[in-house]
């Protein structure tokens, strides 16, 4: 009925840890999305684009 306290415990650690860059990029198909992902989020972190 109710989940188990190491099951809460993984989806609270999955929470906190997020990344969207690297969770984007895992569900990239090609280099050219993989690309637009990087420029992307250097921009809301208005970082220089490159590696």
């Amino acid at each position: 009925m109710f989940p188990t306290l190491k099951s809460l415990r993984q989806s609270w650690k999955n929470y906190v840890n997020y990344d969207p860059e690297a969770e984007a990029l895992s569900q990239a198909g090609d280099q050219i999305e993989v690309e637009m992902i990087h420029r992307r989020f250097a921009r809301q972190r208005r970082d220089r684009f490159g590696y």
